[in-house]
């Protein structure tokens, strides 16, 4: 009788603890347009999960191919840094973020001795969907609005505000 009554309570706890999901605070995540501009892989941590809201940190590395005067030039790359925080309901998601983006573009002008370099700052502010269940090793997919936000120049002669309508696509998976 005690053989059995233990024998059950190992596999009702057993049962219980295989049974529980696993829950992923990790994900990396190729996106089009976006914080990248074009293109970029990033990697997202989440730092705070409850029930039905999580905060998370992004870092993210962005690439937009650039051509001037019918060729290919080396182009935009960027590092991406970010913060999100995504309300959810099930495995749907709505995503408020802001991230701010430093660029490096390259340039052949017009030949290729002469190479002109530019550097920026962004900062776009991200409201997006995704579905993304909490598993591990689950892919997610999302769509959202990021405008994208410069002021650039080099003098305060020649600074100026730049306001763009951007859009991004998401695809990435859980780690």
């Amino acid at each position: 009788m005690k053989k059995s009554i233990i024998i059950l309570i190992f596999i009702s706890i057993s049962t219980a603890l295989f049974a529980q999901e696993v829950i992923s605070k990790k994900a990396l995540f190729i996106e089009l347009g976006g914080c990248g501009i074009a293109t970029s892989l990033n990697y997202e941590h989440y730092i705070r999960v409850k029930s039905h809201n999580a905060f998370s940190l992004k870092v993210g590395i962005g690439y937009f191919p650039l051509i001037v005067n019918n060729s290919l030039s080396v182009g935009t790359i960027s590092a991406i840094l970010g913060t999100n925080y995504i309300s959810k309901y099930n495995n749907h998601g709505i995503c408020f973020g802001v991230s701010t983006t430093l660029t490096s573009t390259v340039s052949k002008a017009i030949n290729d001795d002469f190479k002109t370099v530019k550097y920026s700052q962004l900062i776009i502010p991200q409201l997006a969907y995704r579905y993304q269940k909490p598993e591990k090793h689950r892919l997610f997919a999302g769509l959202g609005y990021t405008p994208i936000i410069s002021y650039n120049g080099l003098s305060l002669k020649n600074q100026y505000f730049q306001f763009k309508n951007h859009f991004c696509l998401f695809v990435g998976i859980n780690l």
